[in-house]
């Protein structure tokens, strides 16, 4: 259908109306489709849940280092410093990614400048929110979040109802959460 960050985007070749992506949309929006008109809005909430308003789904970078390296001490100072607010503002800034830490979320630099930052900055204002969360810890994520995305494609391809995908995916989910317990 199209790659998400480069020219044959769907959303950048006007293909599809919406989407739901991430921080990083902006930047690649003004790389590959510069006179594209579009907004960024949080996710649409239950009419009946008011309190559900502006939630969004934090996600994050993750570090690794091998358990036994021969740079522990460095690593870890490395790691460390990386959860500084200069740090998250110079990463977030190479990467086009909202800052780990709240404390870089207002920083004007990563607001202003480029025309992308005016909606990037939206993510950061989302960021910020009450309803601003993270996927569970939970052994079964990665399965969750993969059976999540595979009932979306099916629902917008007119393939499955929305009340039967999400069945599916609590009944295949629920089986390996099972597992654990």
């Amino acid at each position: 259908f199209g790659q998400a960050q480069g020219g044959s985007n769907p959303f950048f070749m006007g293909r599809v109306a919406m989407m739901f992506n991430g921080q990083w949309n902006p930047y690649w929006a003004e790389q590959y489709a510069p006179s594209l008109e579009y907004g960024v809005a949080p996710m649409p909430y239950p009419a009946a849940r008011p309190d559900l308003a502006r939630s969004t789904w934090l996600g994050g970078n993750l570090f690794c280092m091998p358990r036994n390296g021969p740079q522990a001490e460095e690593a870890w100072k490395l790691l460390r410093w990386m959860q500084t607010p200069r740090a998250q503002i110079l990463f977030a800034n190479e990467m086009h990614g909202v800052p780990n830490i709240r404390a870089a979320l207002a920083e004007p630099s990563l607001r202003t400048g480029e025309p992308w930052r005016i909606q990037f900055a939206r993510f950061l204002d989302l960021a910020t929110g009450r309803n601003a969360g993270h996927f569970p810890p939970m052994p079964v994520a990665t399965l969750y979040q993969s059976a999540i995305a595979d009932a979306t494609d099916r629902i917008l391809e007119g393939d499955r109802a929305p009340e039967s995908a999400l069945k599916e995916v609590r009944m295949r989910v629920q089986r390996e959460m099972d597992k654990y317990r």
